[in-house]
């Protein structure tokens, strides 16, 4: 049972994905200053790894742009 749980959590964050690599502009923005997409993931790893988010489209802006000094 856990292992179905997992399967489907995975597809759905497959979906999820998906539709921020066609719908979402700063998503889409990102992952071309990226480059590949597993650049694209280690990005994401090290910024979550010294920051706390509000919520989503603070941490892309952060990603895309860099952390607000001052």
């Amino acid at each position: 049972m856990p292992s179905e749980i997992f399967c489907l959590l995975n597809l759905f964050v497959f979906l999820i994905h998906g539709i921020e690599a066609l719908t979402h502009e700063d998503y889409i923005n990102v992952r071309a200053k990226a480059g590949r997409r597993d650049e694209f993931f280690n990005k994401l790893r090290v910024v979550l790894e010294y920051f706390l988010f509000d919520d989503w489209d603070t941490f892309i802006a952060v990603v895309l742009n860099g952390p607000q000094r001052g």
